[in-house]
């Protein structure tokens, strides 16, 4: 048993142990016949680190817009113009499908 409590509890590096991301590769290539790698893979502690990196993916230039279905939570402005794109909103369709009147 690994008696390291920061290891054995503690976060990983940003993009994940590169063991877990080797043992997902290889699931997804038995089972789907791909052919990826570990690199082809990022794990994240949590949305928020995994929404700020698709933000800074996404921003090519300060030209570059991210958009948000309102209501949106707060923060994903924050995590768009933290990467350098422009953070543009966009209203959600006020007609929904009801399910429990059809």
């Amino acid at each position: 048993m690994n008696s390291d409590s920061v290891k054995l509890h503690g976060y990983s590096v940003a993009a994940g142990f590169e063991t877990a991301r080797k043992a997902v590769a290889d699931n997804l290539n038995k089972r789907f016949g791909t052919s990826y790698t570990a690199l082809n893979l990022f794990f994240t502690c949590g949305a928020a680190p995994a929404i700020c990196a698709v933000c800074n993916a996404l921003t090519v230039n300060e030209d570059s817009e991210i958009l948000a279905i309102a209501p949106y939570f707060l923060e994903y402005e924050v995590f768009v113009t933290s990467a350098g794109a422009k953070f543009k909103t966009v209203p959600a369709f006020r007609r929904m499908i009801d399910f429990y009147h059809q």
